[in-house]
């Protein structure tokens, strides 16, 4: 039987609408409501409107970043059951069409609340109203990368629990790196100082410091507050507003490799086998890899704990949180509990 070729199939796409389209609404009133209550002066009579939307920049970015996780989780919930991923492949629809209605339903299902929400902004709003379909623009952006990647590491996981690992360490492992640099490494080498804290390749980390707007202040005014003076900046403080071309063209170049992102989970999901369903991982040539990142960021998670408590034992909870890192994550490749053997502790030697 020939397999129909589509990027989109109408059948699909009823079915996943009486799926997951409660998730799609709860992620419109979510919005509507971090809207309503950062957006809006009635509540301050000094408050500065500018520093409410910046707040509410960083909340729309979290919000992005777990809605795309939770979503892809759904859409790809089939590719992890065995039965269910054997039906995908007797379809007489081809891969790349059931793949590409996911993709199409998670894009669409955030415009209505990134429209709603800018209409109640723009309604709100007296001041300052470019922010508007900038802020727009740039979460659309911010949500394509987090879609794209969460797509990514979907297809790559053979269950929910292997997405769960490859979406944190696609995320936060730059911040891992970061840590060891500074805390671990450097302390190491005599007269070495790094006076520079930025994470390095940390997505979440780069779009939060590269801000979207830039404010100037006239002198600040003294007001008389509940608890005795207090300084703060009112709206008709502002000298001026400028939005800022380095905090969009970030939000284009993460959009740009979330659509690679895309790209490539449809490449590789006509590689996909349906037999590695249930597995933590799809293709095998990952589990090294996996292994050794989860096993790094295990050990700095346990010297990070032991340096926010003061506790002069780093390098022992380093060392530690490798070892329990290492047998963790080997449970759950082999998928069994007895890994304890001396042909697995020589990759950990190796690492240690």
């Amino acid at each position: 039987m020939k397999l129909k070729q589509a990027c989109y199939d109408p059948a699909f796409s009823r079915m996943g609408l009486k799926r997951f389209g409660p998730l799609a609404i709860l992620y419109t009133l979510v919005l509507v409501l971090l809207t309503l209550s950062n957006v809006n002066l009635g509540q301050n009579r000094y408050g500065n409107i500018l520093t409410s939307l910046y707040v509410f920049f960083q909340y729309t970015l979290v919000l992005n970043f777990a809605y795309a996780f939770v979503l892809v989780q759904l859409l790809l919930g089939d590719l992890y059951t065995p039965r269910l991923c054997y039906a995908i492949h007797s379809l007489p629809v081809t891969r790349g069409g059931w793949f590409g209605t996911q993709v199409i339903h998670g894009i669409l299902s955030v415009i209505p609340g990134i429209l709603i929400s800018g209409g109640l902004m723009a309604a709100s709003m007296t001041r300052f109203r470019e922010l508007i379909p900038v802020w727009m623009g740039v979460s659309m952006l911010q949500y394509l990368f987090f879609l794209g990647l969460s797509l990514l590491c979907g297809v790559c996981a053979g269950n929910r629990m292997g997405m769960a690992v490859l979406y944190g360490l696609a995320n936060f492992f730059g911040i891992v790196i970061s840590w060891a640099r500074l805390k671990i490494f450097a302390p190491l080498i005599y007269g070495m100082y790094l006076p520079d804290a930025r994470m390095l390749l940390c997505p979440i980390s780069e779009m939060v410091t590269k801000e979207i707007f830039k404010t100037e202040y006239l002198q600040p005014v003294v007001r008389a507050g509940e608890d005795g003076p207090t300084a703060y900046f009112s709206c008709e403080d502002v000298a001026s507003m400028t939005i800022q071309p380095d905090g969009i063209l970030t939000a284009v170049f993460y959009a740009i490799l979330g659509c690679i992102a895309i790209f490539l989970a449809v490449k590789l999901l006509q590689k996909r086998k349906p037999e590695c369903a249930g597995d933590l991982l799809a293709f095998p040539k990952m589990e090294p890899v996996v292994l050794v990142l989860c096993t790094l960021s295990a050990g700095v998670v346990f010297h990070a704990v032991s340096s926010l408590f003061d506790w002069s034992i780093g390098y022992l909870m380093l060392a530690v949180g490798l070892v329990l890192g290492y047998y963790c994550c080997l449970m759950l490749l082999k998928r069994q509990v007895n890994v304890f053997t001396g042909k697995s502790f020589l990759p950990l030697a190796a690492m240690c």
